[in-house]
């Protein structure tokens, strides 16, 4: 086998075990799917980016730049949409859907060109402090690579195992104590006789026999 195919193949089965961890981490807690969870990324990914164009570039050249951005990532979404309806109605029948199959070797090739871009960035932000540094450009291409990763992650969280949805921790906590609270016998409240007060009765006997 190519060393170089090898070397990404190991270097994609790790993304590919903490992506998984992180999306049962994720379903465990909220009850989402693994597209919500791209989905929320993605979203971040996009107001980082925007924020740090608007900041940096010219008018022109950010609403330039800008549409092109969230009209690939407004693409991307619609995809992941179809793409998890069919998988897990490949899932329900017990077999796999070529068209999944198909988008997620798609998926691994965006997150993994979106990696590349956003480590070039940050590493071009990098050499040009180092070389050339002034003010013009600060943290530019080091927000813009973060924001081109984390949309590459999410491109990876669509390949992770589908989990079906389920009701959040929370809601499983609240249920669970409803329940064991439900379970506890309930107590019929007792009627007891009360003694008369022997005091009060002295008392009152000696208010009459004072009226008489």
């Amino acid at each position: 086998m190519n060393p170089i195919k090898k070397a990404y193949e190991k270097f994609d089965d790790a993304v590919m075990v903490g992506v998984n961890k992180s999306v049962r981490a994720w379903n465990w807690t909220t009850g989402r799917t693994k597209k919500d969870l791209a989905k929320v990324i993605n979203h971040t990914s996009n107001l980082t980016a925007g924020v740090d164009l608007i900041l940096y570039l010219p008018p022109t050249a950010a609403f330039l730049f800008l549409p092109l951005y969230f009209r690939d990532s407004y693409i991307s979404t619609k995809k992941w949409d179809k793409l998890e309806e069919q998988e897990i109605n490949a899932l329900q029948k017990g077999c796999k859907d070529i068209e999944v199959e198909i988008g997620k070797k798609d998926l691994e090739t965006r997150g993994f060109m979106d990696l590349l871009i956003g480590n070039a960035l940050g590493s071009f932000g990098l050499t040009r402090d180092l070389l050339i540094y002034d003010n013009k450009y600060d943290y530019f291409f080091y927000v813009l690579g973060t924001a081109v990763i984390a949309r590459a992650f999410s491109h990876y969280i669509m390949r992770a195992d589908s989990l079906p949805p389920r009701k959040s921790a929370f809601s499983r906590a609240k249920d669970k104590l409803s329940e064991k609270l439900s379970s506890i016998p309930q107590t019929e409240p007792v009627s007891v006789p009360v003694e008369a007060n022997r005091t009060n009765i002295n008392y009152s006997q000696r208010i009459e026999n004072y009226l008489i």
